[in-house]
């Protein structure tokens, strides 16, 4: 897929997703204990992620993001979660204990997973601007259509899939300019 417009088949669903942070003091009544002071990032929209800040996203990534979140963000691409942790640079075990346990991402993988986040805001933001909307319609899955859009090899990336980009900033930027320059038309 080259451009944002979605193909056939069954429209995906579309998904309600809430805007406000929300900090949980998980442990905050133990004695002696450092509150949880992570950020219930499962709580934020793509688009507010999208459109935050790099101060604002900054600190989300800075208060902590929950190993769940990559769940999420499997759930909502259609993609396995272990197979997005690794595409995200994201160690099979360590991934795998911190899901267990509840834990923190470290804060790199964090932002990275911040950063996924964004660029399904992205496309949501400028599928909103530019889509047709009788073709997006109210079932509509914007995470879904760019999850099956990040596992397709694209010219402009020398036919490598974005989803070979996501692991560090600058491969994201890179994925979050094509994504830019496919709402005005132009490839580099």
């Amino acid at each position: 897929m080259t451009s944002l417009s979605r193909g056939g088949g069954d429209p995906p669903q579309k998904r309600e997703s809430k805007a406000a942070i929300v900090v949980r003091p998980s442990n905050a009544n133990i004695k002696g204990s450092v509150p949880d002071t992570r950020v219930d990032v499962n709580d934020l929209s793509y688009a507010i992620i999208a459109t935050q800040s790099s101060s604002e996203n900054s600190d989300v990534v800075h208060r902590g993001i929950g190993a769940a979140f990559v769940g999420r963000l499997a759930r909502d691409l259609e993609m396995d979660q272990s197979t997005l942790a690794a595409h995200m640079g994201i160690a099979r075990s360590t991934f795998s204990r911190k899901l267990k346990n509840d834990e923190a991402l470290s804060r790199g993988d964090g932002a990275i997973a911040l950063g996924v986040a964004r660029l399904i805001g992205e496309v949501d933001r400028i599928l909103r601007e530019s889509g047709d909307p009788e073709q997006m319609g109210e079932s509509f899955d914007v995470a879904e259509w760019t999850g099956q859009w990040l596992k397709q090899p694209v010219g402009a990336l020398g036919n490598r899939r974005p989803l070979d980009y996501l692991d560090n900033a600058f491969g994201q930027e890179t994925v979050l300019q094509l994504i830019r320059q496919m709402q005005s038309g132009a490839f580099a």
